[in-house]
């Protein structure tokens, strides 16, 4: 038992044993610490909700992508099936696609 965490240091005879307060430090270090970790991942989990329903609004309710390939086509009359869909206000267009731009001396990466 006594090479188990070594509690011959934490309980030594004399009270002004080096070891002895280096241990305690270790251990109130290693408490403080794991309680810190468990109550800022506690507060971050509560704010997870708080966050997605302040950006509700940019996250869409129904994402149409491609089945396969990168690429989405979409004749007029399959656009105007989805304008016709009970419910649906509006739809956007969005191009997920990273572009390289050389201008002159500038270059630059967009989507």
């Amino acid at each position: 038992m006594y090479s188990l965490f070594a509690w011959r240091y934490f309980k030594a005879k004399k009270s002004t044993n080096a070891i002895n307060i280096i241990s305690w430090i270790c251990i109130v270090a290693m408490v403080v610490g794991t309680a810190a970790l468990i109550l800022v991942l506690s507060v971050f989990n509560g704010f997870e909700g708080l966050v997605k329903s302040l950006y509700a609004s940019f996250y869409t309710d129904l994402k149409i992508s491609p089945a396969s390939g990168k690429t989405l086509t979409l004749s007029a009359g399959q656009l105007q099936q989805l304008r016709n869909i009970k419910g649906i206000r509006s739809f956007r267009w969005c191009w997920k696609k990273r572009q390289f731009c050389k201008m002159a001396k500038t270059r630059r990466l967009f989507t």
